[in-house]
């Protein structure tokens, strides 16, 4: 079992919020969102090759549950449930 869990909003390049000694990695499980679907099986492959055990799951975090769309920008880092400018 794992000593630490982390949850991380946006998995776009595979990129965590933090930065882990990889001596550690066994001792943590990593769950990652991205409603972006192209960015998830990007995110698994880097994730799993860095030696992550993470789980990357396909949703939005929002305020509600529900169905909204997804603005998917060019720039991966901009994509929002907001409207454009």
């Amino acid at each position: 079992m794992s000593a630490i869990i982390h949850h991380h909003i946006g998995a776009c390049e595979g990129q965590g919020s933090i930065s882990i000694p990889k001596s550690f990695l066994p001792n943590i499980r990593f769950y990652f969102y991205d409603a972006d679907p192209d960015c998830v099986a990007e995110a698994v492959d880097i994730l799993s090759s860095d030696g992550f055990r993470a789980e990357v799951m396909p949703y939005c975090i929002a305020d509600s549950i529900g169905r909204r769309p997804f603005n998917i920008m060019v720039e991966p880092y901009l994509s929002s449930i907001f409207p454009y400018n």
